[in-house]
């Protein structure tokens, strides 16, 4: 796992080896010309950062977050599916609505994770339950993770943003966070490539990852 940081809550990086981020830019506007690329290991000033923004509390890597987390029992797992049985099946009044426009029965997908709770690993059990309140594409209807994930929240330390030039988009780094400095990643350059997938790809496959009920909600 490479190194990443958390606050109370920041990270910086997907916790899967294999999914390490890297991105790729092009050097953009008053910059010179060129391809350049950053991994999480740049982000390693965490005292830095921290000093610099004093509103975001202690900063921990995420080797050390993924230490404080603990595991849900048998049964807080049956209560949480139970609970969210009872919310969607009995309580929302827009089930048939989004089951109509979206064509998904999430009734049923929480009576299948239900039957094989006991079998998957606690990230499973979470992104499964992610995905099914997902797929209501109701912003007003989540699944909250428990403590101490809901205590925290990720952040990489730059602004993208998009923008437009003879009809496609494209996506330039507007601001830095303060105390973050790197030799040649800075405003005004433009991201090409995230984790290897060319930045429109990817950032479609985060967009469905949203809840939003329409695709200018999710991008």
């Amino acid at each position: 796992m490479a190194s990443g940081c958390v606050r109370r809550g920041v990270c910086v990086e997907k916790s899967d080896n294999r999914m390490e981020p890297h991105y790729v830019w092009r050097r953009a506007r008053s910059l010179q010309e060129g391809t350049d690329h950053m991994t999480t290991s740049d982000f390693s000033d965490l005292e830095g950062v921290e000093t610099a923004n004093p509103q975001l509390g202690a900063i921990i890597t995420l080797p050390e977050f993924v230490a404080t987390l603990g595991v849900l029992t048998p049964a807080q797992r049956k209560t949480i599916l139970g609970q969210a049985l009872t919310l969607i099946d009995d309580i929302y009044v827009h089930l048939p609505l989004k089951r109509a426009m979206h064509a998904v029965d999430p009734v049923q997908r929480l009576k299948l994770l239900r039957r094989r709770a006991g079998a998957i690993t606690e990230r499973e059990f979470h992104n499964e339950l992610i995905s099914i309140f997902k797929e209501l594409r109701d912003l007003h209807t989540n699944y909250i993770l428990p403590s101490p994930y809901n205590q925290h929240t990720a952040f990489l330390p730059f602004l993208m943003e998009e923008f437009f030039e003879n009809g496609g988009r494209r996506y330039i780094v507007t601001r830095m966070l303060a105390g973050f400095e790197h030799a040649t990643f800075a405003p005004d350059v433009e991201v090409t490539h995230w984790s290897g997938v060319p930045i429109d790809q990817a950032v479609a496959i985060n967009a469905d990852r949203e809840a939003g009920s329409n695709d200018a909600a999710r991008h």
